[in-house]
């Protein structure tokens, strides 16, 4: 998926693994293209008002479909951070119409210009991709398929190894290369964002019933994984959907 998120005040340090570390303010935007690993931390200066939308790379393959003319594999955002404080005013008033109504068909064209001004101004078109990358991007999709359909489960690098074909050392390079972390880290990352969506999608969830439902049996290990990719503790983050 991609993700979309600004903060209201403050300010969050987001380290992402394909460039150095970026600084998340008030009228900046964060992009997190799908794929992209992450890890926020918190400064001196305490974030408040962390919002993040997260769109379907199907649908946005659909919009980028329509601007470019192509029909391809999502065209990722060449920023991580985007110093736009018309596309920032923009999302804080999409945001809460998409908090404040459960009917997409309200919203959905906001979103879509919303979005489309962010892939007119952002996405490289025109770059072309060598066959190694190919494959190595083909690969990246099957294991994030096979990581999204299993994160209940403790997933090591033996069965994504039985899965793909190939041995642990070739995936570990094809991890560093495609998301600048160990297989260990992207499995985690998938789990904790996959726990933040539950909790957006409803907010009265037990915090223990999220942590097993993506695979985490150690309550205090969820608690400092979700804390290192977002910044805050998930009990902290439920609260401020409250």
């Amino acid at each position: 998926m991609l993700g979309i998120a600004v903060i209201e005040s403050g300010t969050i340090n987001i380290e992402f693994n394909t460039s150095t570390l970026e600084v998340l303010k008030k009228n900046k935007l964060a992009i997190f293209n799908p794929k992209i690993v992450h890890c926020s931390k918190n400064t001196r200066e305490k974030a408040l008002g962390y919002s993040i939308l997260y769109l379907s790379t199907e649908w946005c393959q659909s919009i980028q479909k329509k601007i470019f003319g192509k029909d391809s594999e999502f065209i990722n955002i060449n920023a991580n951070i985007l110093n736009e404080q018309k596309l920032y005013n923009k999302f804080i008033i999409l945001f809460k119409q998409i908090m404040n109504d459960n009917t997409s068909k309200n919203y959905e064209n906001s979103l879509s210009e919303f979005i489309t001004d962010i892939f007119k101004q952002y996405c490289d078109v025109n770059r072309t991709v060598n066959i190694k990358e190919q494959q190595y991007n083909q690969l990246a999709n099957n294991i994030e398929k096979y990581i999204t359909n299993n994160l209940d489960q403790d997933i090591s690098l033996e069965d994504l190894s039985s899965y793909t074909g190939y041995n642990g050392t070739y995936l570990i390079r094809v991890f560093k290369k495609q998301f600048g972390f160990t297989p260990r880290a992207l499995i985690i990352n998938q789990k904790i964002n996959k726990a933040k969506k539950m909790l957006l999608e409803n907010k009265h969830l037990n915090l223990i019933d999220i942590a097993c439902e993506v695979g985490f049996y150690d309550q205090s290990h969820f608690i400092k994984s979700f804390k290192r990719v977002f910044a805050v503790s998930p009990g902290v983050y439920k609260k401020s959907l409250l």
